[in-house]
């Protein structure tokens, strides 16, 4: 949710009464501080159920707009026709027709459930907004009737949409997200369960003991697997969500340092999840060998899209000593540039 410039805390949710229980616990923010509700599907899109229902309502409660981020819609419906009693027998698209008329309206970023390259819309029930945001739209996008995106982009968006919640479609894309982690599982890879039906989350402070919050476990593992293995992934942790305390100046690190191992649509096989899984093993078996990063600058804004890095000398470091840092390499900084 969204709570103007109050940040709710966020925790893995795996159950639906659990979900209930955080919804109890959000009101008195939501009817405090909330100008709108998101309600997001990207990494937890396993556990968001149907009782969407009860935000919508304490939502309405209070006035807040309900707006769901649809990126990931279709794989969320897949998981409620799978996991949840008494939708076995429904449709995805059934369920997303549900799901879609609880909120007020969506974003949409196309380039997930919508399988395209490029694009994405705002979606809405309420007609005076969309006069207000049309009237944006054509000062800083485009005219109403393509948004500054292509043609095609359009076409291609209307047909992705249509087949994103084709059943045959979803159980391949989810089994193979799967699959990959189950691979990774039996080589004693430590990731975040039950897995997703995008991406696979190493848990990078596991896979890294040694490596503090500091020198950044994560990136230290994107730039390995894109350095040793051509593969590119993106850090979801320290470098993205940490923080320096304005008050104290101390750097403010997440619970959770993870590495998003995501899953393109419809252009990898088996075999090429299978050499990923023995990428990620092997750099496990030799995780003591892996060294921390340290900034050495960012952007006042999004520090994980811009940023340079310096890398440390030494890795079995005496309690109390300082690290020495070498110049990151070029193909470091390339795996930096890519794990966007």
């Amino acid at each position: 949710m969204g709570a103007g410039d109050e940040q709710v805390g966020a925790r893995l949710v795996h159950e639906p009464r659990q979900l209930a229980g955080g919804i109890a616990v959000a009101e008195p923010h939501v009817g405090r501080h909330a100008t709108r509700a998101e309600l997001v599907g990207d990494s937890v899109e396993h556990r968001l159920v149907l009782a969407r229902l009860e935000v919508r309502e304490v939502c309405h409660r209070h006035g807040v707009p309900l707006f769901f981020d649809a990126c990931r819609f279709a794989e969320n419906c897949w998981f409620i026709r799978e996991r949840e009693p008494g939708h076995q027998g429904r449709t995805v698209r059934e369920i997303a027709r549900e799901l879609f008329s609880y909120g007020d309206g969506c974003t949409m970023s196309a380039k997930k459930d919508g399988l395209v390259n490029i694009g994405g819309f705002l979606a809405m029930n309420n007609g005076a907004w969309a006069e207000q945001i049309t009237n944006l739209l054509m000062m800083i996008e485009g005219f109403p009737t393509y948004g500054g995106m292509a043609g095609r982009d359009l076409e291609a968006i209307a047909i992705g949409l249509g087949e994103v919640v084709n059943e045959d479609y979803l159980e391949f894309r989810v089994g193979q997200v799967a699959h990959l982690g189950e691979m990774l599982e039996q080589g004693g890879v430590p990731i975040v369960k039950p897995v997703g039906g995008h991406a696979v989350y190493v848990d990078a402070r596991r896979f890294l003991p040694n490596i503090p919050q500091a020198e950044f476990p994560g990136q230290a593992l994107v730039v390995a697997l894109y350095r040793d293995h051509g593969i590119r992934a993106v850090e979801v942790g320290s470098l993205m969500f940490g923080r320096r305390d304005p008050g104290t100046g101390q750097d403010v690190y997440p619970q959770l340092d993870l590495v998003r191992l995501a899953v393109p649509r419809r252009v990898y096989t088996t075999e090429h999840m299978r050499y990923v899984a023995e990428s990620v093993i092997a750099l496990h078996r030799r995780r003591d060998t892996l060294r921390g990063l340290r900034l050495t600058y960012e952007a006042p804004t999004l520090r994980h899209s811009r940023r340079d890095w310096r890398r440390s000398r030494e890795w079995n470091r005496l309690p109390g000593s300082r690290a020495r840092y070498d110049t990151i390499p070029v193909a470091d900084q390339l795996a930096l540039l890519g794990s966007r």
